[in-house]
């Protein structure tokens, strides 16, 4: 920090040696997040109709969110009927501190488990 006083220099090597573990901390729980919703399993994803209700707009309004790319969509095969559209409801709104605590839970009650 070439033409800052000493006082400057000292606090904002304090502020970035504070930041940088809260840095890694971020993205260590965004990686375990993705991991979550990654694994969410078919069964989990709602039907155009439900994620509606959910969203609390038409089922005409989400199709065309869907076909507009505003909202993410999963096409899942439906044994010998074809596909399936379905919504992943966690996609659609960050979760909830509760949310994510109860997941974390599960998770570490599965790898004891394992």
């Amino acid at each position: 920090m070439t033409g800052t006083d000493p006082f400057t220099s000292a606090i904002a090597t304090a502020v970035v040696a504070a930041v940088e573990p809260l840095r890694a901390e971020v993205a260590r729980l965004t990686s375990e997040v993705a991991a979550l919703r990654a694994s969410t399993p078919a069964e989990r994803l709602a039907s155009p109709a439900v994620a509606a209700r959910y969203m609390h707009v038409s089922t005409a309004t989400l199709r065309r969110w869907i076909r507009d790319g505003t909202i993410p969509r999963a096409a899942v095969h439906q044994g010998g009927r074809g596909r399936a559209i379905r919504i992943d409801l966690a996609a659609l709104r960050p979760p909830s501190d509760d949310e994510v605590a109860r997941a974390a839970g599960r998770a570490c009650d599965l790898t004891r488990l394992g």
